[in-house]
């Protein structure tokens, strides 16, 4: 998982919607906002249907932790929600948000599933750097996010 920090005055709910706009629309991919407010998660996968999407990526978006105006974004490659998975998903998504952003390794798919999309995390990156440079936002230091019990 990777988290960057965005320093400007941007809100989370524009920061999603943008994402939102600019992949659902596009062949073979998918994408749907979660949450309110100053939670949000964005995903994009691939597939045209939604019950059949894989791959998918989840941008986590909330407000900057320091009280500074800006974003923390973390990205990683997760489990597609669906209705089935709402109640699941609802509980590990507060508890995300609440407790740490190590929760949402719960939710990703195996290896083998990330490898189909390997240009998918960096083409949402670009769009969120171009996104963020046009809104006047700055982009701090980045972060690998390790699991705590990872050796």
């Amino acid at each position: 998982m990777e988290q960057r920090i965005y320093h400007g005055n941007v809100p989370p709910e524009d920061l999603a919607d943008h994402l939102v706009q600019q992949f659902d629309p596009k062949p073979d991919l998918q994408a749907q906002k979660l949450g309110e407010g100053d939670s949000l998660l964005v995903q994009i996968g691939r597939g045209d249907e939604p019950a059949k999407v894989r791959h998918a990526v989840t941008v986590a978006i909330t407000r900057a932790a320091d009280g500074a105006p800006g974003l923390a974004l973390t990205m990683g490659q997760q489990q597609w929600f669906t209705p089935a998975t709402a109640g699941f998903t609802a509980m590990m998504g507060l508890i995300s948000f609440m407790v740490t952003p190590w929760a949402l390794f719960a939710l990703v798919w195996p290896v083998s599933d990330m490898i189909g999309s390997a240009t998918l995390p960096g083409d949402i990156w670009n769009s969120i750097d171009l996104y963020m440079a046009s809104r006047g936002a700055t982009r701090g230091p980045d972060q690998q996010l390790a699991h705590p019990h990872a050796g």
